[in-house]
């Protein structure tokens, strides 16, 4: 399965806009269960990755700011991923799949909300590989 992006657009609201990023009834969900959530912050002009998770499949929104997710396919692929007023984009990231997140603002934090199907807990051996750039990763995916 390859990385998905999918919009969606916000339910205007008196106060602001709701974002359902999660309903177990679209059909882009179907197989696809949450066994955490967590939201995690970028410092501006920060990067995390390249990496790839070994087993967990990641279901990653950006909640605040704007987040640059780029990930390899055969070839390197981006896309943005953002929350502004009316729409928001989301990322579904199969396992062994190398992928970065960067936040490219000079100023400004950001934000991101993940749903992964396996949760992590503490004292488990990590199931996530950090690769020490492109190349790397790439020749890992390749070996895969």
């Amino acid at each position: 399965m390859p990385v998905s992006l999918h919009p969606i657009a916000g339910v205007a609201t008196d106060t602001g806009f709701v974002y359902p990023f999660w309903r177990d009834w679209d059909p882009w969900h179907r197989g696809y269960t949450p066994a955490m959530a967590y939201t995690s912050t970028m410092a501006p002009l920060s990067q995390k990755g390249p990496m790839t998770h070994l087993r967990r499949r990641t279901y990653l929104v950006a909640t605040s700011g704007r987040v640059w997710l780029t990930w390899w396919a055969g070839r390197l692929r981006e896309a943005a991923l953002f929350v502004s007023p009316g729409a928001l984009v989301v990322a579904r990231i199969p396992p062994r799949v190398p992928f970065a997140l960067a936040n490219r603002h000079p100023a400004r934090e950001a934000a991101l909300t993940n749903l992964t199907d396996v949760a992590w807990r503490p004292g488990e051996a990590p199931e996530k590989r950090r690769f020490a750039g492109w190349a790397e990763a790439a020749a890992w995916a390749v070996s895969e």
